[in-house]
């Protein structure tokens, strides 16, 4: 029976039993459910076999520089969060290493041996399905969604600008596309604002009746950029 997060066992003949269980669950749950604050203004840090065991999260704090964070050698699935820091922040098993960029979360596993560690999201992704967000137009203002990456509305009015909501903060930025499909009545859109397209020319919505036109956009709004626009095709 493997014991990776230093469970305390019941002996065989063991009196009052239940003391040991409880605290056996207790060291469960916190390997589960807890985060560790580590302070980075100083130095590195290196975690004991006891606090490593005990929390699933090591956060970072005042990471300014770039630091360390030396796990023991343990088995261990773990995360890594450094949203707050303003500077890289590396892993450490032994000479292995995942390096957790400034503003970034990871998700690691050290595998037991003296230089075990690797980090547990592929950068190759295979078969993504994204939920589709859908625009909501009002008094002629269509307010897309950053929270979604892939955008679909049918025209039924015209509209007259076009707005983000749910914007990523300064520092991060963010895309999608976007499929407008015709109902009846040709509509046309204005798309304004921080919208912009290459040479400042906004294209002509296909008229016809149940037409799909298709674009993309890339921007970062907490930065005051443009949204800037492609037209991936018309007309379909």
């Amino acid at each position: 029976m493997s014991n990776n997060i230093g469970r305390v066992t019941v002996a065989g003949g063991q009196n009052n039993k239940y003391i040991t269980i409880n605290d056996s669950d207790g060291r469960i749950d916190a390997a589960l459910t807890e985060f560790l604050l580590s302070d980075y203004t100083s130095a590195d840090v290196t975690l004991t076999d006891d606090e490593f065991e005990q929390a699933m999260l090591f956060r970072s704090e005042n990471l300014s520089v770039a630091r360390a964070l030396n796990v023991p050698q343990t088995k261990k699935l773990f995360f890594v969060d450094n949203v707050a820091g303003t500077a890289a922040l590396t892993v450490t098993r032994g000479s292995g290493t995942v390096v957790v960029a400034a503003g970034d979360t990871a998700t690691c596993y050290t595998d037991g041996t003296a230089n075990g560690i690797q980090r547990g999201v592929s950068s190759l992704l295979q078969g993504v399905i994204e939920v589709i967000g859908v625009p909501v137009v009002a008094s002629g203002v269509l307010t897309i969604d950053c929270n979604f990456n892939v955008h679909e509305h049918v025209l039924t009015e015209n509209v007259t600008s076009v707005v983000f909501s749910n914007p990523p903060v300064t520092g991060r930025s963010f895309s999608g596309t976007l499929r407008l499909t015709q109902a009846a009545g040709g509509f046309t859109v204005a798309w304004g604002g921080v919208n912009h397209f290459s040479g400042a020319s906004e294209p002509t919505m296909t008229a016809a009746d149940g037409q799909r036109d298709y674009f993309a956009f890339t921007g970062s709004l907490a930065m005051a950029d443009p949204v800037d626009w492609f037209t991936t095709g018309q007309d379909f």
